[in-house]
């Protein structure tokens, strides 16, 4: 878990870096989304399998959840 939270969080780092480099965030906000989404759920399941009845758990995968929701639908817009 520890890796690829480590992935997780490196890939949103440098694509929230490449959008304001660039100028343009527009074009990389919903893969940035998408893997923040991605860290959310990974981010849950930690928390499952850390603590029994971990309601912090349930939040960041609904949150995850919405997430992947709203970058869906930036994916589909553009």
């Amino acid at each position: 878990m520890k890796i690829v939270k480590l992935i997780l969080s490196v890939l949103v780092i440098s694509l929230a870096v490449y959008g304001l480099v660039t100028g343009e965030p527009i074009k990389v906000i919903p893969y940035s989304m998408m893997f923040l989404e991605a860290y959310m759920v990974v981010l849950g399941i930690d928390e499952f399998n850390k603590k029994k009845n971990s309601y912090i758990g349930y939040i960041q995968v609904v949150v995850g959840i919405i997430a992947f929701y709203v970058s869906y639908q930036a994916f589909i817009s553009t």
